[in-house]
């Protein structure tokens, strides 16, 4: 409690009369909570992307360890590791991060990928095509949007799941696991209290500056 005390103690800011302007004790308590909640905003930011790359992460590192890429080479829950992973299971059931590089294979076999989208009609005919167009054209249709999902609770231990091919270098970037650990949430929620104070002590010295300039 007293540590808790002696780190709110330094989230503070002192209202002044400076000779053209008054920095008020309203002004000063608005300056602090902001300043405070950049701080937590950073705080929160971190571990969420620690949230995401430890847990969702560790899922779709296991789908790719695995190669489950496609409806066929699949994996159930149980195969990867994470049957009894409750966190997971809400994830895939109500999250969305997770479901936009990983699709679900029902018991039935069906998935949201099953539809095909049909090719656009060629307007030239195929004639006097630009590589480059094609090229991109191309790139884009091989990462496909997957569509939303859905799945129940119970559904979880009979369903598989995949990433498709053209996916995967998206999941490898997003949820690789380096530099995001729980080490690196304590050293950025440090830097991040260290900066707001930094702040709060460097403020008076600005306002004294503007003073002279006035």
């Amino acid at each position: 409690m007293q540590g808790l005390l002696s780190l709110a103690s330094l989230f503070s800011i002192e209202a002044k009369d400076y000779e053209h302007f008054r920095f008020t004790e309203s002004a000063a308590k608005t300056t602090v909570t902001v300043v405070f909640g950049f701080c937590i905003g950073i705080i929160l930011a971190s571990l969420l992307v620690c949230y995401q790359r430890n847990l969702p992460g560790a899922f779709v590192r296991a789908l790719l360890r695995q190669g489950a890429l496609s409806k066929e080479s699949a994996k159930s829950a149980e195969e990867l590791g994470f049957l009894k992973s409750v966190l997971i299971k809400a994830e895939l059931r109500f999250g969305s991060m997770l479901k936009k590089v990983v699709v679900i294979v029902h018991a039935d076999g069906s998935s949201v990928l099953d539809s095909e989208p049909s090719e656009p009609a060629d307007k030239n005919g195929g004639e006097h095509r630009d590589k480059a167009a094609d090229k991109r054209e191309e790139d884009e249709q091989t990462l496909p949007s997957i569509p939303m999902q859905k799945m129940t609770a119970a559904e979880y231990t009979a369903c598989r799941f995949y990433i498709p091919e053209a996916l995967k270098y998206r999941a490898e970037v997003r949820y690789e696991r380096e530099g995001n650990g729980p080490l690196q949430v304590v050293i950025t929620s440090v830097l991040a209290i260290a900066l707001g104070v930094l702040i709060l002590r460097l403020l008076p010295f600005f306002l004294s500056v503007i003073d002279g300039l006035l």
